[in-house]
């Protein structure tokens, strides 16, 4: 480490019984850029009392002194704690024999100059005992700096743990009144579903009692009171538009409830002539045709209820909401792609505009308010459930006057549930 510029101070005491040897050693260690602090001792007693309160990069401490000599000062020096880790260079004029020199360094010494000193070596020793001064100076300064360092990213971590900590506790309160909310909520929905189911249930009966007495009264009635007739057949559709809802109802809740995920292998074809076969006085009665391009082997993996409702709904509404100029033509076919099995249901009927469109699966939703017109608003509001609780989708393209086109996609990743 350079010891020019060096901002940590560097004490250095000379001790010798002869003023003069420390100030011509004082003079000898003087360097231009070094800045040393220079220490006198002129007993082993001032040594030891200087070396207890200051702080010492090198003692240069002569053997030969009256009273307590060198050896018995760095001695001393090493017993106690607070200097023993100061190097110690004996300065002495006596022999170079080996056992005055193991001597030295057996009392604790780094290092023997003798006299009389060469300056390049006095300097070039006193040089690198003072360089690991301040590179030892420097390790202190950096570990404690590093010290306040953690002890300040301590404090910070132990203030984000806390931090952390309420956040927690404020998650988890609001997680359990959150979840309190949804045990709340799910009992109000279950409640409200069988309230649902049994009002339905119990107005079914008395809707099938109304409908047998219209049917008697108009058996009983003289054919030629039209106005009796004409109120009856009022009351008949009346009665069949609460049963369509009732059922409508049902039906909302049979969604919510459908199969719970049952997958299997659904034969299109099969599942398409069922359907014809249920709704036959219904395409019958209105003159309806049904072109297929489906082939009768092919087998997808979904849910057949769902699939089942798909086909009746879509196809019964084509019938029911026929152009008024022509008999309804309904053309079904079954696409596979990369990402998806289509099916699509085009007909030739009213169609829509799209403000109509937008209003298609809404709930109680009805397009077509004519009393001439079936339904409730329910039925596609339920199909577009049933599918998204499959993860299937429609769509839907339409031109006012002729006819709308239904497109539902089915996802592949049924295709290995079932084997």
């Amino acid at each position: 480490m350079s010891l020019e510029n060096n901002d940590i101070p560097v004490n250095v005491l000379i001790v010798d019984d002869r003023d003069e040897n420390i100030y011509s050693l004082e003079n000898l260690l003087i360097q231009e850029g070094v800045t040393i602090n220079f220490l006198r001792a002129t007993s082993g007693n001032e040594a030891l009392k200087i070396a207890y309160k200051t702080d010492l990069a090198l003692i240069m401490l002569d053997v030969q002194m009256p009273g307590m000599d060198g050896y018995e000062v760095a001695t001393i020096l090493k017993q106690k704690k607070t200097t023993q880790s100061i190097p110690v260079i004996f300065v002495t004029a006596l022999t170079h024999e080996s056992k005055y020199v193991a001597e030295g360094y057996s009392k604790g010494a780094v290092d023997y100059l003798f006299k009389p000193l060469d300056p390049f070596i006095t300097r070039s020793k006193v040089n690198s005992f003072i360089s690991i001064y301040l590179q030892q100076k420097k390790l202190e300064k950096d570990y404690k700096n590093l010290e306040e360092i953690v002890q300040r990213r301590t404090v910070d971590l132990r203030q984000s743990n806390e931090e952390l900590k309420v956040e927690i506790n404020k998650r988890m309160v609001a997680e359990e009144q959150l979840r309190k909310y949804n045990e709340k909520l799910l009992a109000v929905n279950k409640d409200l579903d069988q309230f649902v189911y049994i009002a339905s249930h119990d107005l079914k009966l008395p809707v099938a009692n109304l409908e047998g007495l219209v049917t008697a009264l108009r058996e009983e009635l003289d054919t030629e009171g039209l106005s009796c007739v004409n109120i009856i057949d009022m009351i008949d559709i009346s009665t069949g538009q609460m049963r369509d809802t009732i059922d409508g109802l049902i039906g909302i809740i049979r969604s919510q409830q459908l199969d719970n995920g049952a997958i299997e292998s659904v034969n299109c074809y099969e599942v398409l002539e069922e359907v014809k076969i249920s709704i036959s006085e219904l395409i019958k009665t209105h003159s309806a045709t049904i072109n297929t391009d489906i082939d009768s082997k092919l087998d997808f993996n979904f849910n057949r209820t769902c699939f089942k409702s798909v086909l009746f709904n879509l196809i019964s509404n084509s019938i029911k909401y026929k152009h008024p100029d022509r008999n309804p033509l309904i053309k079904i076919n079954f696409l596979i792609t990369d990402n998806y099995k289509i099916l699509t249901v085009r007909d030739n009927g009213m169609g829509m505009t799209l403000e109509e469109q937008s209003r298609l699966f809404k709930v109680f939703s009805r397009l077509h308010k004519d009393e001439d017109s079936e339904g409730t608003g329910l039925g596609l509001y339920n199909l577009k459930k049933m599918l998204e609780r499959y993860d299937a989708c429609i769509e839907v393209k339409s031109e006012k006057g002729k006819g709308s086109e239904f497109k539902i996609l089915f996802p592949l990743e049924y295709e290995s549930l079932v084997k």
